[in-house]
Formats: C-alpha cells, sequence, structure tokens
C-alpha cells in the first residue's frame, strides 16, 4: 500500500486533454444535444395519409 503521509513531488503533471478528445467530446455534445431537444419542425397535426388511412 502506498504511503499516504508521504511528500508530494513538487512538479506533477497536470490533467491535460489532447485536440483528438475535446474534437470527440463536442461531436457527443452536438449529438446529445441533437438527440434529446424538442425538434421544432416536427408536425403535431396528422397529415393527410394518416387521416385517409384512419377513414
Amino acid at each position: 500500500m502506498r504511503d499516504l503521509f508521504a511528500p508530494r513531488p513538487a512538479n506533477r503533471r497536470q490533467f491535460s486533454i489532447s485536440k483528438a478528445q475535446l474534437r470527440g467530446a463536442i461531436w457527443l455534445t452536438a449529438l446529445a444535444v441533437f438527440v434529446l431537444l424538442p425538434k421544432p419542425f416536427a408536425d403535431t397535426a396528422p397529415s393527410a395519409a394518416q387521416v385517409a388511412a384512419e377513414r
């Protein structure tokens, strides 16, 4: 087990993210927004073909 009270090195590497990871995160966010947001062009009224099929 690691010594929890040992002095830590002063030159610890900071967390860094690559350009590819950033690009992937942007794509995933855009896809999630596209899928989850309500569609503004969704037709709430039934189409003419649907009305004719119900008759």
